[in-house]
């Protein structure tokens, strides 16, 4: 198989620009008038100039708001690197508020969590995903729900459900 030089230079483009995907807490996000949650857009950070294409579809995660989350560590990475890779994390709004750090560090259980289960709508994962696709010069088709076999949409866990990356013994 042989690739063409045009089809290897998108294929370098698309390995030289990195996206992430993250959310931000609404309620806590600190803005010129309080958005509520419904009205919150999604927001961006970026390593370097975005097109009027992300403009338009996402407002700047601008300051003194502060992201302290993995997704963000990674870009600070990207913005300090030697090759100076382009990275973009695109942020969709949560409507609960992250917890303070704890005094102590004890081991996570992400099978139990205080927070409410939330479903974002269909045009929210698809204007996120247009936004990650095109921060890496990509598109991909849209995502369509899916409904389970009852018919319901309903994103309620069961108190110890075993999850991806779980066992049942």
């Amino acid at each position: 198989m042989s690739l063409r030089l045009d089809e290897l230079t998108d294929l370098i483009d698309f390995f030289s620009r990195v996206a992430l995907l993250d959310t931000y807490s609404a309620p806590a996000y600190i803005s010129e008038k309080p958005v509520p949650f419904e009205d919150a857009p999604l927001r961006y950070l970026a390593t370097y100039p975005v097109d009027h294409a992300t403009k338009s579809k996402a407002e700047p995660f601008a300051p003194p708001n502060i992201l302290q989350s993995t997704s963000a560590s990674f870009l600070s990475v990207l913005s300090t690197t030697r090759s100076q890779t382009p990275g973009a994390l695109i942020l969709v709004p949560s409507p609960h508020i992250d917890p303070s750090s704890p005094k102590i560090l004890e081991p996570s259980n992400f099978f139990q969590s205080d927070k409410e289960p939330f479903d974002w709508s269909e045009a929210t994962i698809n204007l996120a995903q247009d936004l990650v696709f095109g921060a890496i010069n990509s598109t991909a088709s849209h995502w369509v729900r899916h409904t389970g076999s009852g018919g319901g949409t309903s994103s309620a866990r069961k108190k110890n459900d075993v999850r991806e990356g779980g066992m049942y013994i």
